[in-house]
């Protein structure tokens, strides 16, 4: 994972999060949001079903981001996303299937 200042922003500027691995809800929003500055609050990638094809759509465009929750997990090989569900909750439960695909489906390239 890497840092950087994102210095002065001039002009509007759309921030966005929990895009979950939507690919089409990401893709309508960087549509919607042309010609302005655009910064993610995290969690590109989580349960939906499209994790790489929305790591790579966001990497596409000049979007800035701060790390969510599941790119910190993934980055630091975690075993799961790290989002606090109570142990034996159906989020928990549900939790370990998508994240084990995040972390099978997202490439190292990808999680740098």
């Amino acid at each position: 994972m890497r840092h950087h200042d994102f210095g002065h922003l001039d002009g509007p500027v759309v921030l966005f999060g929990g895009a979950y691995s939507n690919l089409q809800a990401t893709l309508a929003l960087f549509e919607a949001a042309r010609s302005r500055e655009v910064i993610s609050t995290g969690d590109v990638v989580a349960y939906c079903a499209d994790p790489m094809a929305t790591v790579t759509a966001y990497m596409g465009e000049d979007c800035r981001g701060i790390a969510g929750n599941c790119e910190r997990q993934l980055a630091e090989g975690a075993d799961d996303c790290g989002c606090g569900f109570g142990d034996g909750s159906a989020c928990d439960l549900l939790s370990r299937g998508w994240y084990s695909y995040l972390r099978r489906t997202i490439t190292d390239e990808a999680i740098d």
